[in-house]
């Protein structure tokens, strides 16, 4: 149910574990029918299964290591919407704050921010070794930059 032609938006999104029911409360009484918020989606999607079974040979992101994702959404049409977007994201955030799981996963991070949050250190790491031996150059480029260690 995307628009038809692209629209400008504003989204964040924050990996949860142990949501208990007071967790879904919480997010149902920020964002639910009676809230007023100016977004028109936020989701909470249940990870787990195979997301988080690490297989040999699966990569560097081999599992997500949370058991749900929050996931909002808020249409910005000029920079006049973009305030009470931002602050309805942030008083989603803080609704399930609680359970953050402490990690990002980067096709769900829409902002800049510390690239490594998103793997753990030891995979980092391996990528960092990785973008310094093949990609000293910095030819090839993500939203998500990871920088070689010197």
């Amino acid at each position: 149910m995307d628009p038809p032609e692209p629209v400008p938006y504003n989204a964040e999104h924050l990996l949860l574990n142990d949501v208990p029911l007071e967790g879904i409360d919480a997010f149902v009484e920020a964002g639910g029918p009676d809230s007023d918020i100016p977004l028109v989606s936020m989701e909470l999607r249940q990870l787990g299964g195979a997301l988080r079974r690490r297989e040999p040979g699966a990569g560097a992101l081999a599992s997500i290591d949370a058991d749900f994702l929050y996931f909002g959404v808020g249409m910005v049409p000029g920079p006049e919407a973009a305030p009470a977007v931002k602050a309805a994201h942030a008083r989603m955030i803080d609704a399930v704050k609680p359970w953050d799981a402490g990690c990002a996963y980067a096709n769900f991070n829409e902002k800049h921010g510390d690239p490594a949050a998103c793997w753990d250190a030891e995979t980092f790491a391996r990528l960092q070794r990785a973008k310094a031996a093949y990609d000293p150059d910095g030819i090839l480029r993500a939203n998500h930059a990871i920088v070689p260690t010197s």
